[in-house]
């Protein structure tokens, strides 16, 4: 992980996580850059808080897939790239969820 972006649902936590595994295995992180899939939410949505993922999924009208368990890394990070891809499509259209 040392070019591209990173995308995640909360980068603040995500990235944070990454660097403490980082420090504890002895490496250096590189400075992380990325997209946070929440505050997009947010400002999309026009939201006065930071929702959680299912608040999203919900305003959104994504449903998960059985394979896409809530609290798990793959399962969020899988629905995370559907909120990405939902907010794309309604920028695209001009309209709202």
């Amino acid at each position: 992980m040392t070019t591209g972006r990173l995308v995640t649902f909360n980068f603040d936590f995500d990235g944070r996580v990454l660097r403490q595994s980082a420090q504890r295995q002895g490496l250096i992180a590189p400075p992380l850059k990325g997209l946070c899939a929440m505050k997009l939410s947010a400002a999309w949505l026009e939201l006065s808080f930071w929702p959680n993922l299912a608040e999203v999924l919900r305003a959104l009208g994504i449903e998960r897939a059985s394979a896409e368990r809530e609290h798990r890394a793959a399962g969020d990070a899988l629905v995370t790239v559907r909120v990405i891809e939902r907010l794309r499509e309604l920028s695209r259209q001009g309209g709202a969820a």
